[in-house]
């Protein structure tokens, strides 16, 4: 994912988060994982019609730009452990016992889930889990 290539390490990540996230790479972002507008906007706790109105170059809050980019980043190592980015998205998809019999991205709403889901993606690449 070309957005992440920038970010680099965490403190880049953190000064771009609080700086906020344009308006144009939220919408790289969305069309790099597929989710609809309603969809991620639902992780994100913002109203779909927000988005609509902001210009491209307008910013999102810090809060709602770190959640951004912590999805962006699952997703980015996601394709990378499975290779296959339709193999991800099916298993984002599809109850894991590993992590309470829920599917992955019903935890997107909360940092915390993301970390979750970042975790056992880093379990399945060192072959703990699956």
């Amino acid at each position: 994912m070309a957005i992440l290539e920038f970010v680099g390490n965490q403190r880049n990540l953190i000064k771009l988060s609080r700086q906020g996230i344009e308006k144009s790479t939220f919408q790289e972002i969305l069309s790099n994982t597929g989710f609809t507008l309603a969809e991620i906007c639902g992780y994100l706790d913002i109203s779909p019609r927000s988005v609509q109105h902001k210009k491209p170059i307008d910013r999102f809050s810090k809060d709602t730009s770190a959640k951004l980019y912590a999805i962006a980043k699952l997703y980015a190592k996601g394709k990378e452990v499975f290779g296959d980015e339709s193999k991800f998205k099916h298993w984002m998809d599809t109850e894991n016992y590993a992590i309470g019999g829920v599917k992955p991205k019903s935890y997107l709403d909360l940092i915390e889930g993301i970390y979750l889901v970042m975790d056992e993606l880093v379990a399945i690449e060192h072959g703990f889990s699956a």
